[in-house]
């Protein structure tokens, strides 16, 4: 996707750079119009230079839009599929038959108070936040995924009050919405061996949370010998997908999305799931495996740490903002940061250690 991008955007560049200086001059300009007509109409002979001027403006503009092409296919790979996501039922099904599975729960609350304590956001941050949805119409607000209790709540507010407040405090014997909360779960596969092994994750919302448009989460992990000394992994797939829920029922929709993965790391994978921009619906399940193994082929993996991390930006951000959660490896564990440059916040990390007992079965 990004080869494309930028072989697009040189290639414009160049093109239209030449064609500025070939037109600068306004006589050139009927010039090269009345040779075009000679050399498409064979009237007249022209010269050889102008025959190939000629060639080269015209293979420029064939080029500048040729390249649109392959940019827009790459920029679709993200685009929603009907149906309802293979990959989800696989998750689920190592999951929840998985006495070892561990999980979190945290809900939108105590991330607005972390991100407000830690000074990352302000209360008018939020103010301001709320005043721009309570302005929207509320088709805008139904296409966002809110449910109707939201969304009355949204549009009864009132710029300038505390925004913090008429969401999560009952106000004049009106009850607040039932905040979202987030549920982390994770662990590995049934079928694991000591040299390859399944990571399953899972991550589910309550609801479409009040402040939330763009998130991240990360998974790494470590392998050991049964000496404590590190084995070196290696990634043979990773996939995730967003499953899309209506707001009004509450109920599974028939469509839902692939997650772009990040698997720059032999250690590591971060995801960006799109959890809006689906007519309406709201991307509140998302699902994942990464299968890795050793890089030398060999059985000697006695324990797999797992780290994994959920990162929340809680107002408004340009689709082009990069969310990706940042990370660091040492030999004996792993740290996933929040980005602050969009006010973003971990809302739910977790680590546990996975160890093999002497029948190769995963135990907690």
């Amino acid at each position: 996707m990004y080869y494309f991008a930028i072989v697009h955007i040189y290639s414009c560049f160049i093109i239209r750079v030449d064609l500025l200086l070939f037109f600068l001059e306004k006589r050139r300009v009927q010039w090269f119009i009345d040779d075009f007509v000679c050399f498409l109409s064979n009237q007249r002979r022209i010269s050889y230079e102008k025959e190939k001027m000629i060639r080269s403006v015209a293979f420029a503009l064939i080029m500048a839009f040729a390249l649109v092409v392959p940019t827009y296919a790459a920029e679709t790979s993200n685009h929603i599929k009907n149906g309802f996501s293979p990959l989800a039922n696989t998750v689920s099904n190592i999951l929840d038959n998985n006495a070892t599975t561990q999980t979190i729960i945290v809900s939108e609350r105590q991330m607005i108070d972390q991100l407000l304590k830690d000074a990352t956001i302000t209360r008018k941050d939020l103010n301001d936040e709320l005043t721009i949805l309570s302005n929207k119409p509320e088709t805008d607000l139904k296409k966002m995924g809110y449910t109707k209790a939201q969304i009355e709540k949204i549009l009864s507010y009132n710029p300038g009050e505390d925004a913090y407040n008429h969401i999560f405090t009952p106000q004049g014997g009106v009850k607040a919405p039932n905040e979202a909360t987030l549920s982390f779960r994770y662990g590995l596969g049934l079928n694991n061996t000591r040299r390859d092994v399944t990571i399953a994750y899972d991550m589910l919302w309550s609801k479409c949370p009040f402040w939330s448009f763009t998130d991240s989460f990360g998974v790494g992990w470590l392998a050991a010998d049964k000496n404590s000394h590190r084995v070196l992994t290696k990634i043979n797939s990773s996939s995730a997908t967003v499953q899309y829920f209506d707001p009004k029922t509450d109920t599974l929709t028939n469509k839902y999305r692939e997650v772009p993965m990040n698997d720059f790391s032999s250690s590591i994978v971060i995801g960006n799931p799109t959890l809006g921009e689906a007519e309406g619906d709201y991307g509140k399940h998302i699902t994942g495996l990464t299968q890795i193994s050793t890089q030398s082929g060999s059985y000697n993996i006695d324990t797999v740490q797992l780290f994994v991390a959920y990162g929340h930006s809680s107002l408004h951000l340009n689709v082009t903002a990069d969310v990706s959660l940042s990370f660091n490896i040492t030999d004996y564990a792993i740290s996933f940061s929040p980005n602050l440059s969009v006010q973003q916040k971990i809302i739910a990390q977790g680590k546990h250690t996975f160890a093999y007992n002497n029948s190769n079965a995963v135990v907690a």
